[in-house]
């Protein structure tokens, strides 16, 4: 029953079984790796650039924010990409999706799934 629930409320709110799959593969990364400290995750509508919006039905949006541990602000920017990198193929993703921003900011950009993914130092 639970995941007949859990597919029905998924399916009302305008997640896909693509996003679902995706964005579970990014929160499960602090379980994964000792590299990032925690996930930070902005739901949206698809065409709204305002803050989270659960209406039913509307394709949604995903921002997530990945934060790495403090410690790691020392690391210089390969070993620290090549982390992340590592810690993504854990989860099953390439580390070829990853990008830098600039030297301490990384990032994931999705749009056939709509999901942002930015890794860096949070406060």
């Amino acid at each position: 029953m639970r995941e007949e629930a859990q597919e029905r409320i998924a399916k009302d709110l305008g997640f896909t079984a693509e996003q679902l799959l995706f964005m579970g593969k990014i929160i499960s990364l602090p379980t994964k790796t000792t590299a990032i400290s925690k996930v930070e995750v902005v739901y949206t509508n698809v065409n709204d650039e305002v803050g989270p919006v659960l209406e039913l039905y509307q394709p949604r949006s995903l921002s997530l924010s990945v934060v790495l541990y403090g410690g790691l602000s020392e690391e210089n920017h390969d070993t620290l990409q090549e982390k992340i990198g590592t810690a993504l193929e854990r989860v099953g993703i390439k580390r070829q999706s990853l990008f830098s921003y600039c030297t301490r900011s990384y990032g994931i950009d999705r749009e056939d799934l709509s999901i942002d993914v930015h890794f860096g130092f949070y406060d």
